[in-house]
């Protein structure tokens, strides 16, 4: 699977050239509500890391493509600080290029002092904190063997004053759950402890993997954000930009795209820098393959990849 993807749009980080140096969903944690199905990664196991020359390698010749990048972003389809040599790519990418390189992580291991150090290198750390108390964020984060959310707050705050970047603090919030007056009152005492640049507010968008994590409306979230203070914001789309694509090309640049994340055929379009007209024959025909997957959430038509298929497109 290649190491590298985009640049796409990010929400938060403008044009951006992903990094992803961890297998398809080997993560410590199995939210409710991630994009990209249940986790593969259980207690015990190791999972077969690349090196950290080849992530190099494929990050250079995507940053000398000619594309226009806003950042570099370390994320992708798994928790990237479970990346036994994160230190070592996040110097390489900054030794490489001038573009700022940001860290998305779920947060949860910045009590050790190795992944502090790694993370202390980038220009921007972007972790995640959906609960103040033991229950809610157990059963929404679903660690195997569970996990102290005191322990998890503990490490964002060491981290915080140790780290000389921006640092902003994502929020994803769940209707019924972790949106209540309770819980956003516990969440704003420990985001006050933690103070971040920024906070982040997000909710579910694309399809969860659990049907039961549905969307905050958008008033609700708007009341939260004030309620949070001046310096949180509700996630918006950005500004869209679109870089065409040669169209043999374009059967790979879906699959890796929905890979990622699902998409709607207007992202697709979006992302591709095509016609509807170009981009849907494609979509039907890996369809038609069995290599992606179609699901309706939210009243929007979603392409997933099919993670059960490794077929060749012909």
């Amino acid at each position: 699977m290649p190491y590298v993807y985009g640049p796409v749009h990010s929400r938060r980080l403008g044009f951006s050239l992903g990094v992803d140096p961890v297998p398809p969903k080997t993560c410590n944690l199995n939210c409710v509500y991630c994009q990209l199905g249940p986790t593969s990664l259980s207690r015990g196991t190791s999972p077969a890391y690349p090196p950290v020359s080849a992530v190099l390698h494929e990050t250079r010749k995507a940053l000398t493509s000619g594309s226009t990048v806003d950042h570099v972003t370390v994320s992708g389809s798994g928790e990237p600080t479970l990346y036994p040599d994160l230190g070592p790519l996040i110097r390489g990418i900054k030794a490489m290029t001038s573009t700022p390189v940001a860290v998305m992580t779920n947060g949860t291991l910045l009590l050790s002092r190795d992944v502090r150090e790694a993370l202390c290198q980038a220009d921007a750390v972007l972790p995640s904190l959906d609960a103040a108390d033991n229950p809610t964020f157990n059963r929404i984060t679903r660690p195997p063997g569970g996990l102290d959310v005191r322990d998890v707050i503990a490490g964002l705050v060491v981290f915080r004053r140790q780290f000389c970047g921006q640092f902003w603090l994502e929020v994803l919030l769940i209707h019924g759950l972790n949106d209540t007056s309770e819980q956003l009152c516990r969440l704003k005492a420990a985001i006050d402890t933690i103070k971040p640049d920024r906070i982040h507010l997000n909710t579910v968008v694309r399809p969860p993997v659990s049907d039961w994590a549905l969307p905050v409306p958008s008033d609700r979230m708007a009341a939260i954000a004030s309620y949070f203070g001046p310096q949180c914001e509700v996630i918006a789309d950005p500004p869209r930009k679109v870089q065409g694509v040669a169209l043999g090309e374009m059967p790979e640049l879906i699959i890796q795209a929905v890979k990622r994340r699902p998409m709607t055929m207007q992202d697709l379009t979006e992302l591709l820098g095509a016609m509807l007209a170009q981009v849907s024959p494609c979509v039907t025909r890996l369809l038609g393959a069995g290599v992606i997957q179609s699901r309706l959430y939210q009243g929007r038509r979603y392409y997933i990849f099919d993670s059960e298929s490794e077929r060749e497109v012909t």
